[in-house]
């Protein structure tokens, strides 16, 4: 699998574009916040799945158990 633009082969960061003008150097980049948030967005979604599917099980064990 190819690693993104921003990425050397150690997994370690480039500077890339500021998250916002005159940003500090060592804060994360623009990329950096929206893998981020792409990721907490993420893990949204499997928990709101696990929560349908503990309600579904709920539900199947108090009409048919």
């Amino acid at each position: 699998m190819s690693q993104p633009p921003d990425r050397s082969s150690r997994g370690q960061h480039r500077p890339g574009r500021a998250a916002y003008p005159g940003a500090p150097p060592e804060a994360p980049s623009f990329e950096d916040e929206i893998e981020t948030a792409t990721r907490y967005e993420k893990r949204l979604v499997l928990k709101a799945l696990l929560a349908i599917a503990l309600v579904a099980v709920a539900l199947l064990i108090r009409f048919y158990g």
